[in-house]
């Protein structure tokens, strides 16, 4: 439950590095909170690797019950590491309004029209399309 607070509250890993010494002192009497532990490192590995890929999987499931999305996409340089970055959103109906959500990154080499459409078809997939062709005759 901290994970997730942390991450909806936008805090940085780093921040949470010390709460098991906070929820001791907060609560002394608990020993609950003398066996917490969740600092910068258990934070980080279960938001990458428990919420995450939860809420990832929500996302393609009600993006297939919709009848209809669009597919987003943008492609920078990513400065850190020095390649082109393609991300992918999706944007559909959530309610009475429209909503776009991040959906994944994939890094390129050269982009080249192919590179895309060979990089976006995973994720096309995934939401369900069916490829009939892209490529003429």
């Amino acid at each position: 439950m901290w994970t997730m607070n942390a991450v909806n509250s936008h805090y940085s890993f780093k921040s949470c590095e010390n709460n098991s010494k906070l929820f001791q002192a907060m609560f002394p009497d608990s020993q609950v909170a003398k066996g917490y532990q969740c600092g910068e490192g258990k934070t980080r590995y279960l938001s990458t690797f428990g919420l995450a890929p939860y809420f990832h999987s929500l996302l393609k499931k009600r993006v297939k019950e919709e009848s209809g999305y669009v597919l987003l996409f943008d492609e920078t340089l990513n400065k850190h590491i020095k390649m082109k970055q393609l991300d992918i959103f999706v944007r559909c109906w959530n309610g009475q309004q429209v909503q776009t959500e991040y959906y994944a990154s994939k890094f390129l080499g050269h982009a080249y029209a192919t590179t895309l459409i060979d990089s976006l078809e995973p994720a096309m997939v995934e939401l369900g399309y069916r490829r009939y062709s892209l490529k003429t005759p």
